[in-house]
C-alpha cells in the first residue's frame, strides 16, 4: 500500500507569498507522488495481493480558501489525479 499524505502550505495572500514557496509547495504536494507512484505502482501492480494507493486530499480542495490557495489548488488536483488512476 502506499500513503500519500505530503502536503505544504505557503498562507497568506497569495500575491504576498514568495513564488518560490509556491513552487515548493506544488513540488511537495503533487510531484513527489507522481514520481513516487510511478516508481512503486508497477511493482504493485506484479504483486499476488491486492494492492492500494490512498492519496489523502484535503477539505480544502473542496471547500476553497483563499489564505491557502496553492494548498486548495494542489489538494484538488490530487483529487482529479486520484479519479484518473
Amino acid at each position: 500500500m502506499i500513503v500519500n499524505n505530503a502536503g505544504s502550505v505557503a498562507g497568506g495572500s497569495y500575491f504576498q507569498i514568495d513564488p518560490q514557496m509556491l513552487v515548493d509547495d506544488a513540488n511537495v504536494d503533487l510531484v513527489a507522488l507522481f514520481v513516487i507512484n510511478r516508481i512503486l505502482m508497477p511493482k504493485l501492480r506484479t504483486r499476488r495481493h491486492r494492492s492500494a494507493i490512498l492519496n489523502i486530499c484535503s477539505c480544502t480542495g473542496v471547500y476553497l480558501s483563499p489564505y491557502v490557495g496553492v494548498y486548495s489548488c494542489t489538494k484538488r488536483s490530487l483529487n482529479i489525479y486520484s479519479q484518473i488512476l
